[in-house]
This record gives C-alpha cells, structure tokens and sequence, in this order.
C-alpha cells in the first residue's frame, strides 16, 4: 500500500472518530439503495419434513439451539431439502420475507456468474486478466501483472494490496488495483479480486452483472428483484453490496446442490459447478473449517459447500444429506468462526432417509418451537370489566407519553457531531455519513407514541411499537430503509422515566439501540448497536497486524496507538447526550 493511500485511510478513520466533526468521506456516495419493490420471486415449494425423509423433533431441537446461543443473534433460518422448503423461523422482530444485505456471500454469485462466461466459452481459467485492459499500458503494470489470470482472481490469489479498506477512498477502483503492490500468489482474501471479475463480465458481455444474471440465471430461477451496490465508477461491487431475499439466494444455493439444473433445465453445466466446490486454496485455520474453490467455500473434508457473508449471512449445503441451510443474523462473526456451524454439521451432515412416517405430535412441536421465536408484546390496557361495560375511554399509552407530547428537546451540535441514528458500521459500509443529532421531538399520534429524531435538516419519524411492531422508512441521503421500531417505557434506579428503542434494519444485520432518560429540564440519550464496538474493535486489531506486514507503510502502523483508538471507538459507538428542553 502506498504512503498516499494509507494517509488517506487514517484521515478517513480520524473524521469519522472525531465526535465534535461530521464525517466528511473521501468519495462521495456512488448510488442510492431503495426500498424492495413488489417484484418478489417465484416462492419455493414448502413441504412438510417428514416427507421428505427429516424429523420435526429434529428440526425443532436445531431451532432451540439456535435461540439458546446468545453469541449467534439469528434473524433468520431456512431448512430446505430436495428444493422444498421444511420450515422457515424469524427470530424476533426479523422477517424472512424482506431481502437482505448479504455481505461476501455475494462473491458466489460472482462466482456463477464466471460460470456462464465459461459455459459459453467467452472465457478461460487461464485467460491474462490485463488482456481485458487494453487501454492499460503503462510498462510497470505489464511487467507486474502479466501472469495474472482469471483462476487467480476465483482463488484469491492476485496478491493485491487494493482492498476493501482502501477503496473507500478511491473513485476509481481499476486504476488503483493496477497501481497497488502485489504480495506474490499466496491466498490473500480480498473483495477487489471479486471487484475484478464483476468487470470482466461487463466487459465481455457489455451487461451490467444484474443484467446478465438477469437472463441467465435469476429469470429461469424465477428470482424476483434484487439490488446490488456499485462503486464510483456504476460497475457492481462484485464482493459485497448485494440485496437479495432468503428465498431467492436459497434458489441459487439449490442450483450448486442440483449441479446446475434447474427443474430439468440445466442452468451451469457440471463440471462448472464440480470445479467452483472442490478445494482450490487452503485457507487459514482461524477463517473456519473451510478451504476455498471459485469464490465458493468447501469444507475440508468435502461433505459441504459455503456462500459466506460476514456477521452470520449464509447458503450452506450438505452434499450427502440434500440438505440446504440458509441463515441471516447479526453477530461478530467474520467468517465462519460462530457455533452455527458446529451445531448446523451435528445435525444434518449425516444421512437421512427419502421419508418417514407422518408425525403430528412433532409437526405440531416444530410449529409451536417457530412461533415462540418471535418477539412477545404486551397486551394493551383493557380496563376493568366496569369501564368496558359503560364505555369509558382509557389512554391506550403510559402516562408518560402524553405529558411529553409536544415536547422539543435540542442537542449541542458541537458535542454530537457524530451522533446518528444511521448505525457506525453501516454508515462505514455505505460511505454515508451522519450530520449529527440536533434535537428530538416527542408525539402522541393516532395512540402511538412518536420519536423525532432530527438530523440537521432532516427529521425521522420513529412510531414506537409498545404492543406491536411499528414499521416504518427511514431516508438517509437517498438510501431508503426498511426499519421495525420496538419500544418499552420503563425507570432507572432515580424513579426517572426511560424510554426503550430498539430499531432493526431489516434489509441489514444492524440494530439500533436508543435510551432516553427524562431528568426533567432535559433529556439524557444513549445510543449503541448491534453488532457494535467488539467487532469493529477485533477488525481494527486485524487490520493494524495486515498493514504492519506491509512495506514501507508497516513501520508507521506499528506506532498506532490501539488503547487510545479502542477509547474513541467506544465513545463514537456508544455516545451520550445531553439534550435541553426548548
């Protein structure tokens, strides 16, 4: 990595650890994520366990094990076998039905997608990736990278040090892949190499990669819409920023465990499919029990294949039993660190039997065990059987909320700068930054309590669900997204009023976290997420040890004091204002 580059980054970094300043970025914001339209795929075929040879009582047992694990965070579990769908769980206020941001998961698609090319004979494994660059010709980069092919960049092995962390600051993202050093053909993770191959297809097939995978592959799959994140340039991200729902990236899981066919059609041919999950790379044993084929994850000893997205965000199939796992959650996993796995290989990765006897008492088991995975509210205030008989009107609300109706409290914009309700690590991943909180203002409307959360000049509306989910879009620059808000109302240890906001983004992994302790002059407000500062801390560690491997850069990085920004971590993740009462 370049002195400029790095200097670049740790600017970034510093603006957005500064609390007084808003975040500036380097680049601006290449695109807008809107909200999933009515466009939803074909469904998949639901069928009950038993006939297609799996227990209830043993799907129910996994989904138990899942709840019991506070480490996982699961949002939601699909269990498919031979294309049908067994049971499907939302845990909390989650829902399965809405697409979902699938992080590195979205570099199998890629991966697909390289398939057709190689299907169609418009590309070879061996093919130099620069001679799809023919306006590159600076002598430097020829001599660099002539022995760079298409299979190095499906195993990760370009050596680039152009990656994820660096392009938040670069507009243009080929140059810089050119431009960067390369550290040899080692197995080296790397979004950008999967960056490069979203451009390869453009370049071949003069499609967007949407559009290509359109008539390919999500068509004839019966895909319905979904949305991926580009960079400054328009070109897919290729690595990350997909949006698809569960079911539909199920079908393109479904597709690798049939080899390729697709209700009789075949879609990819076999051989294709055989070399993306067979053992390509060996990959570190702290990433997880699994080694690396085309952008697609193999177990080491075979008997699984992987779609992988950080913070839990999965497609795993068991080649022996037919069985088809897809999850999404919000946890502090990178890889494939988390219990899932264990507990997921304990209880499909043996063999199971074309049917079994119909099982109501276990049938009705499962269905009791995926209800209670949903959130519980409490019942609204009915009155006494006197006050219903004669009519009389109670408030539906706490008393609290109607004597802060109307209420407008105002924050020193000085101090929360970079206080938002946009999530820290999806303001990261967006490169979409918070102005800062100026103030908040309380509601009673239509029986539901309402937060006002004003940023700058802009003011989200919060509906708060005390008795039942309150949904409701959020706009954050263009970005649109899909939020649930839970509310309980509560006191402190000072018999002071405190208000309880829990926000899920649902198309996302994050949650918002929101106290508001009433003191009487003012308000006092507390904000964290989930996931939060523990991971962003454990890639923070992470990245200082890479970057101080580097030449040149690595001396400079290791004089990164990690205590100190360990401590400005903390107080840009869980900030706390004072705001006063106008």
């Amino acid at each position: 990595m370049r002195i400029s580059a790095l200097n670049r980054i740790l600017t970034l970094i510093m603006r957005l650890l500064d609390r007084k300043q808003s975040t500036v970025p380097l680049v601006a914001p290449s695109c807008c994520k809107p909200l999933e339209s009515d466009a939803k795929g074909v469904p998949l075929p639901c069928a009950s366990p038993e006939t297609q040879g799996v227990s209830s009582r043993v799907l129910a047992e996994f989904f138990e094990q899942l709840r019991a694990d506070d480490t996982l965070n699961m949002h939601s579990v699909s269990v498919l076998r031979n294309g049908h769908v067994l049971a499907s769980a939302s845990f909390g206020d989650w829902d399965s039905t809405v697409w979902r941001a699938t992080f590195s998961a979205s570099k199998s698609v890629i991966a697909l997608a390289i398939g057709c090319l190689w299907d169609d004979g418009l590309l070879r494994l061996e093919d130099r990736v620069l001679d799809y660059f023919p306006e590159e010709n600076s002598m430097l980069t020829r001599v660099k990278w002539r022995d760079l092919t298409v299979e190095d960049l499906l195993t990760m092995r370009s050596g680039s040090s152009f990656n994820e962390l660096g392009a938040v600051g670069e507009a243009d993202w080929i140059k810089r892949f050119w431009a960067s050093s390369s550290t040899g053909k080692e197995f080296r993770y790397n979004s950008l190499n999967t960056y490069m191959l979203a451009v390869l297809v453009r370049r071949i097939t003069g499609d967007s990669v949407c559009d290509f995978l359109r008539k390919r592959l999500f068509d004839p799959l019966g895909i319905g819409e979904v949305y991926w994140e580009t960079c400054p340039r328009g070109i897919e991200k290729g690595g990350w920023g997909l949006y698809m729902s569960p079911c539909d990236i199920a079908k393109l899981g479904q597709l690798v465990l049939q080899r390729g066919v697709w209700q009789g059609e075949r879609l990819l041919s076999e051989e294709w499919i055989t070399r993306a999950v067979s053992r390509r790379m060996e990959a570190p044993a702290e990433y997880g029990d699994y080694d690396y084929g085309y952008h697609i994850w193999t177990a080491r000893d075979g008997s699984r294949f992987l779609f992988n997205g950080m913070l839990g965000q999965n497609v795993m199939g068991f080649w022996k039993s037919g069985i088809l796992l897809v999850t999404h959650a919000g946890n502090n996993e990178m890889f494939q660190q988390s219990h899932l796995f264990e507990i997921a290989h304990r209880t499909f990765g043996g063999e199971f039997s074309e049917n079994l006897p119909a099982d109501r008492v276990g049938e009705q088991e499962l269905q009791r065990v995926l209800t209670s995975l949903h959130t519980r509210y409490p019942e609204p205030p009915r009155g006494t059987m006197i006050q219903r008989l004669f009519g009389v009107k109670l408030n539906s609300l706490p008393e609290i909320c109607y004597s802060v109706d109307g209420a407008v409290y105002a924050a020193n914009v000085e101090e929360a700068a970079s206080v938002g309700l946009l999530p820290v690590s999806l303001q990261a991943v967006t490169n979409r930054y918070t102005t800062g909180i100026s103030g908040i203002r309380l509601a009673v409307e239509e029986n539901t309590a309402v937060l006002y959360y004003r940023e700058g000049k802009r003011e989200h509306r919060l509906p708060i669900g005390l008795y039942a989910p309150a949904r409701t879009v959020l706009n954050f620059g263009g970005d649109r997204y899909l939020v649930s808000v839970k509310g309980r109302i509560s006191s402190d240890e000072e018999e002071r009023p405190v208000w309880l906001l829990t926000v899920y983004f649902l198309e996302t992994p994050y949650t918002r976290h929101i106290k508001l302790t009433f003191t009487g002059d003012g308000v006092i407000l507390e904000q964290s997420e989930t996931p939060g500062e523990d991971f962003v801390k454990s890639l923070t560690d992470t990245a200082k040890a890479e970057l101080a491997k580097q030449p040149v850069v690595g001396g400079a990085v290791q004089k990164l004091d990690l205590d100190y920004v360990h401590y400005k971590i903390e107080r840009l993740f869980s900030p706390r204002v004072k705001l006063q009462k106008e």
